[in-house]
């Protein structure tokens, strides 16, 4: 847990000092000022307007690739936490041997209806 807990505290590091690289431009300040005096006519708090779409939009573009994100990094392989690969099996058969021999049954009875109608035609 402690090496997990460490190498996940040094990613995370890494991956918000370059997010700040790339966020604090000179164009991305000016369209912050600008929204800034924007927001300011009509609104108490500007800047947390601001935060609000910023966070929003980068909380949904990482969720959205985590979601598809397999990692795969030396050091996770080196404590021991490798994700295994997806067999292309549904989860819940995956991890239910009844299921599994229904969804077989039920395939069985399928092709068989899907044999007698090429039969009979």
């Amino acid at each position: 847990k402690d090496a997990l807990t460490t190498f996940a505290a040094h990613a995370m590091h890494q991956a918000v000092d370059a997010l700040s690289k790339a966020l604090i431009s000179p164009d991305v300040i000016k369209a912050c000022a600008l929204a800034s005096r924007s927001y300011g006519v009509y609104a108490d708090n500007p800047m947390k307007m601001i935060e609000q779409q910023v966070l929003g939009t980068l909380q949904g573009r990482i969720r959205a690739t985590m979601a598809t994100q397999n990692i795969d990094h030396p050091v996770l392989n080196e404590i021991g936490l490798t994700i295994p690969e997806e067999t292309g099996a549904l989860p819940e058969l995956q991890n239910s041997p009844a299921k599994r021999m229904q969804a077989v049954a039920e395939l069985k009875e399928k092709r068989q209806r899907l044999q007698q109608k090429g039969a009979k035609s």
